[in-house]
């Protein structure tokens, strides 16, 4: 059971329910507030620990002078405060003694010890219930008290704005992440590209050389007569048979060749020799 204020006659039941809390709703009548992080327990622990050790009890303050106390201790627990403690839970407190008159706690005109307790349970794999109660007892332990609600209340907006700082930084990691992702496989689609460019360059470049490759076979492979004063040979000799004579641009295939007589074949089949002078190679 929480704990019970004595001679509390009333006390407005609090529960936070914000950007970080599930719909779902626990009331307390004794000033106590719990509501359901969408966070997991390991989280919700990280951050309410640090909460838990920061030194500052929020929401309260010695007389009118400030809107929280300073100096606070973390401690492993209390025997002025034992809350429920579920199977499992993890339990973090915060002790200010030496209080004076601290706001927001009835019968708090004496010097006394705040204690704070935090209650972390895992509900599931995404969602943990936490649970914050403060007392007030005096050094004299006579007329001992819990908060209005107002330390709760803003020690879970402590908490709130870390689980929030730690989210928005859990999201600025993933979009660096995925940014750096993004940026290798542009780098990659790029090497590739490259790649990909070089391979073409080369292929290119060895087309290149087949052509010329095949225009200097073609010149060797392929003659023209240079006028109309060539004849086309028997043999290869000047006084040989005269098969033909050849028209002036008449293109001939070289199927041999000497130093100075060329055999060659016509368009027309026929084969015969032509002496080079009367030859050049084809454009």
């Amino acid at each position: 059971m929480m704990f019970m204020v004595p001679n509390r006659r009333w006390v407005i039941p609090l529960i936070l329910v914000l950007s970080l809390a599930s719909p779902a709703k626990d009331h307390h009548s004794d000033g106590s507030l719990a509501a359901e992080l969408q966070v997991p327990y390991d989280t919700a622990v990280q951050v309410v620990s640090e909460v838990a050790a920061d030194g500052t009890i929020r929401g309260t303050g010695e007389y009118a002078t400030a809107s929280e106390i300073t100096g606070a201790l973390p401690a492993r627990s209390s025997n002025l405060l034992r809350p429920e403690t579920p199977q499992g839970a993890s339990v973090f407190y915060k002790v200010h003694a030496s209080t004076i008159a601290p706001r927001h706690y009835n019968n708090s005109a004496d010097m006394g010890t705040i204690v704070v307790a935090y209650t972390v349970e895992k509900i599931s794999d995404d969602r943990s219930r936490l649970t914050i109660e403060s007392i007030y007892v005096p050094d004299s332990h006579h007329g001992r008290s819990g908060s209005d609600g107002s330390v709760e209340s803003c020690e879970f907006t402590a908490i709130e704005t870390k689980l929030k700082k730690l989210s928005d930084m859990k999201e600025q990691a993933k979009q660096q992440q995925e940014k750096e992702q993004q940026e290798v496989r542009v780098r990659t689609l790029r090497r590739q590209l490259a790649d990909q460019q070089a391979r073409f360059d080369a292929l290119n470049a060895e087309v290149q050389q087949l052509e010329k490759r095949s225009a200097e076979l073609r010149q060797l492979s392929v003659v023209r007569s240079k006028s109309g004063e060539g004849r086309l040979k028997a043999s290869p000799y000047a006084r040989a048979e005269t098969l033909r004579a050849l028209t002036e641009g008449e293109e001939l295939d070289v199927l041999y060749r000497t130093a100075s007589w060329y055999r060659v074949r016509t368009n027309e089949g026929h084969v015969g020799w032509v002496y080079y002078s009367f030859l050049e190679p084809a454009r």
